[in-house]
């Protein structure tokens, strides 16, 4: 598949005060600039010192898990050594269990993923109720929730042997990944999560070129790719999409992707 188009894609939302926007107003965010980051380096750019988005970077107040977590990442891809504190760690990770009770089980277990990582990052030591939560929690019904899961026990040093059959029947000939057994419908995001499973586990995809196909499918004329083979494209996506593609071309999965077809 010809990326050059999509490089263009990402290169085009880059708002003129730094940071990245999918709308193409100078109206950057977090996410964005993160995800633009993440596919600019897959895509073998180096986005170099790029002052202004540093600048905007840092001007992010840390007042949520996602916002530090894209920001210290992103801070790390342009040359920046930030570290959160650990009082803003404790003070998010405190929210977080709190509202543990109310929130849909994929975003707490999103939001402690991330956590867990930013904790890692800035050597510092989550609760015991957290560690608790994790090491206790059995393997949701959903694709996405037991990645998330198995990411954050992957972080803790815990074994993620449960999850090998877990993922086997999440995997269709047609589909290459569905969020769950009983569930056919699929987006890109579905793709994406199931390769990082598979990256995460150390297990080849049984359905590499039904998940190629797809992503090709979600491509749109921008150079960007949508959730699926229709709606708009996204900075977010397109990151998906060339993980995806990437990951299934280093890794050799198909002969016509190998040889450039």
């Amino acid at each position: 598949m010809e990326l050059l188009a999509t490089l263009n894609y990402i290169l085009e939302r880059r708002c003129p005060s730094g940071g990245y926007c999918f709308y193409r107003l100078d109206e950057p965010n977090a996410e964005d600039t993160y995800y633009a980051l993440k596919t600019l380096k897959l895509l073998g750019i180096d986005p170099g010192k790029d002052s202004k988005t540093v600048s905007f970077l840092k001007s992010l107040k840390d007042e949520s898990i996602d916002i530090l977590y894209y920001k210290s990442f992103s801070l790390e891809m342009l040359g920046e050594n930030y570290r959160p504190s650990a009082g803003t760690l404790k003070a998010l990770e405190k929210a977080l269990l709190s509202a543990s009770s109310f929130v849909e089980t994929a975003k707490f277990l999103l939001h402690a993923k991330r956590l867990l990582i930013l904790f890692k990052l800035s050597d510092e030591t989550p609760s015991d109720e957290l560690l608790e939560i994790i090491g206790k929690m059995g393997i949701p019904r959903y694709l996405t929730e037991a990645y998330y899961l198995a990411c954050s026990r992957s972080v803790l040093g815990l074994d993620l042997e449960m999850f090998r059959d877990f993922l086997l029947p999440c995997q269709r000939p047609q589909e290459g990944f569905v969020e769950a057994p009983d569930l056919g419908l699929r987006f890109l995001e579905q793709i994406y999560v199931g390769l990082k499973f598979c990256r995460l586990l150390d297990v080849r995809p049984l359905y590499p070129q039904a998940c190629y196909d797809f992503v090709v499918s979600c491509r749109r004329k921008s150079g960007g790719f949508a959730r699926s083979d229709l709606g708009i494209a996204t900075i977010k996506h397109t990151y998906f999409a060339v993980f995806s593609v990437t990951y299934i071309k280093n890794n050799k999965l198909l002969t016509e992707v190998c040889h450039g077809g």
